[in-house]
């Protein structure tokens, strides 16, 4: 898994391929599809722009908007999905949300969530 930081005027030409947002707006929430996203940076408090390879985290750090690009690399192999049902008024954007927890050894040799990311809407 790689990371890396983009310039937030960046994030509009990044955002991921067949992808979806969560967008934490001050006066709202939204599920959409990326192509959907109103891309007013002022009232964004974070959000997550995502398909199964990356996802991009956009978050406010000291009134400042900030955004870290995720890859996912080909030896992340060791994951558990977990898919949820939607409800209410994101449904529109479909009926399940699927959460990936990429698992790593710790110290004894027992797995652990070191990362967690948004993967799809179906």
């Amino acid at each position: 898994m790689n990371s890396k930081n983009v310039m937030i005027d960046e994030v509009k030409s990044l955002p991921p391929v067949n992808g979806y947002a969560l967008v934490y707006r001050f006066s709202s929430i939204e599920l959409v599809k990326v192509e959907d996203v109103s891309w007013d940076f002022e009232e964004w408090s974070e959000a997550y722009l995502f398909n199964d390879g990356e996802q991009i985290h956009v978050f406010r750090d000291n009134d400042e908007l900030k955004a870290v690009k995720w890859t996912m690399d080909v030896e992340d192999t060791h994951f558990v999905d977990r898919t949820y049902n939607i409800t209410g008024k994101f449904r529109a954007a479909g009926n399940e949300i699927t959460i990936r927890d990429y698992l790593s050894p710790d110290e004894d040799g027992q797995a652990v969530v070191s990362f967690t990311k948004l993967v799809s809407v179906r």
